[in-house]
């Protein structure tokens, strides 16, 4: 069992190399930057630190293999959406190499646009350091989806 480290102070500028490696890694494989949200944004001690990253809707759908409507509706009733397994399985399996990589809770997930911009104002704070990636929430808050 990996023993969490509630005491790290992530408001702060000092993230662990471990969790920054880690969104690096993630970041190179969604093409995509990875974000901290959350209470560990705005708690000294968060029970965990929500983890995101946004792809497009249509990459998204493509990667995963369902329609938005299924991913939405998942969030209720999971067992109805057989095909979403994919996508827990992936959830859960990379949240565990990030829980692993920083000792930290990790709530990892993959959004699709449409979940994103319904949090667009909150707080978020880029974890990795790759260059050169499109941020489609920063692009969608400049020109809104209609």
């Amino acid at each position: 069992m990996i023993e969490y480290d509630r005491q790290l102070p992530v408001a702060a500028d000092d993230l662990p190399e471990h969790l920054i490696g880690w969104a690096n890694q993630m970041a190179a494989r969604f093409g995509r930057p990875v974000f901290l949200v959350g209470s560990a944004l705005t708690s000294p001690r968060p029970r965990d630190y929500d983890v995101r990253i946004v792809l497009s809707n249509d990459e998204f759908s493509a990667r995963y293999g369902l329609e938005l409507e299924a991913y939405e509706a998942s969030l209720w009733l999971p067992l109805r959406f057989p095909q979403l397994m994919t996508y827990f399985n992936d959830m859960a399996k990379l949240a565990g190499h990030a829980a692993g990589a920083s000792r930290l809770n990790v709530d990892f997930q993959v959004q699709p646009l449409r979940e994103a911009y319904r949090h667009k104002d909150r707080a978020r704070r880029r974890l990795d350091l790759v260059e050169g990636l499109e941020d489609v929430l920063e692009e969608a808050m400049r020109c809104p989806p209609r």
